[in-house]
């Protein structure tokens, strides 16, 4: 899988958002907040194609996180971002 592209990630003091230009211009009905777990997440991946288990050792080698327990909160984080059609 691979984050949409063009998505824009903003770092407004401590707060991670991911905003849909759309065209050009910013609505900000399709602005995304993420935690900064999740917000690492989309900066370490960036445009390239990962997996679930990807993410999960990433978490788990910068959070005080098992392995088993950051493939959960991933395959969660990855299911609410493809309801918002952030992932392809």
């Amino acid at each position: 899988m691979r984050l949409k592209p063009n998505l824009i990630h903003l770092n407004v003091g401590k707060d991670h958002f991911v905003v849909d230009p759309d065209g050009g211009a910013i609505n900000l009905t399709d602005l995304y907040a993420m935690n900064e777990a999740a917000a690492d997440l989309w900066e370490h991946f960036g445009n390239r194609d990962f997996t679930p288990e990807d993410m999960a050792e990433q978490l788990a080698a910068s959070y005080d996180v098992s392995p088993e327990q950051a493939l959960t909160d991933v395959r969660q984080l990855l299911e609410t971002w493809n309801k918002y059609g952030l992932i392809l």
